[in-house]
């Protein structure tokens, strides 16, 4: 399996991690009641296939007022990049290019106690190498972290983590990733296999943590 942290500009320093402030209104409080699940869900909007200005943009989602791009860009020495727009063409965030990777497929998953959207890219080329993970909360766009892992099937072949990737948010900007497949992951140079319900990822205090 491919590792994202073995490729120079497929770590945890390829993102740019400046988050950008957008002024938005205030809206009634959303009560919330912890813990919570978000699912997966599909985007207001889709387009594919397109170009504007330098930019050869390969899918285009809408998603409560803000745009989120994959695309090479210019001449494509980069690879595909992942940009994030607001309703006024403002750029929320951009990733640099992925070079190797053939694909960055963001899913946006939500829960009905929070407004905050929590986008998963996978990447990869023939195989998954693993996923990215965002969040987009009161204005802001920000990284999470990356996780080096796949599913398995039945024969231990790699598979795309994202249908079997559960999100749930314990406390207050606190959120734990877990799933429901066998999985592999790459840590510390070296390949893991569990069980899904043996293995998690929590985020808290900016930071994400495997915990078992």
């Amino acid at each position: 399996m491919f590792s994202c942290k073995k490729n120079k500009t497929n770590n945890n320093n390829s993102i740019n991690k400046t988050s950008v402030k957008v002024d938005t209104p205030v809206n009634n409080q959303i009560k919330k009641n912890y813990p919570f699940q978000y699912i997966k869900i599909q985007p207001d909007s889709t387009k594919i296939d397109y170009k504007m200005d330098s930019l050869n943009i390969s899918k285009s989602i809408w998603i409560n007022n803000i745009q989120i791009i994959t695309c090479t860009i210019n001449d494509n020495k980069n690879g595909i990049h992942l940009i994030v727009k607001n309703n006024i063409g403002k750029v929320l965030f951009q990733s640099k290019g992925q070079q190797d990777s053939w694909r960055y497929n963001p899913n946006l998953f939500k829960s009905k106690e929070s407004k905050k959207i929590i986008v998963i890219s996978e990447i990869g080329d023939e195989e998954s190498w693993g996923i990215y993970i965002q969040k987009y909360d009161k204005g802001i766009y920000k990284e999470i972290g990356s996780i080096d892992i796949v599913a398995l099937n039945e024969y231990d072949e790699s598979l795309n983590i994202i249908p079997f990737i559960k999100v749930k948010e314990l406390n207050n900007d606190v959120l734990k990733f877990y799933f429901d497949k066998k999985i592999r992951i790459f840590d510390n140079e070296t390949e893991k296999t569990f069980l899904g319900k043996n293995l998690n990822y929590k985020y808290k205090n900016g930071k994400i943590m495997m915990t078992k």
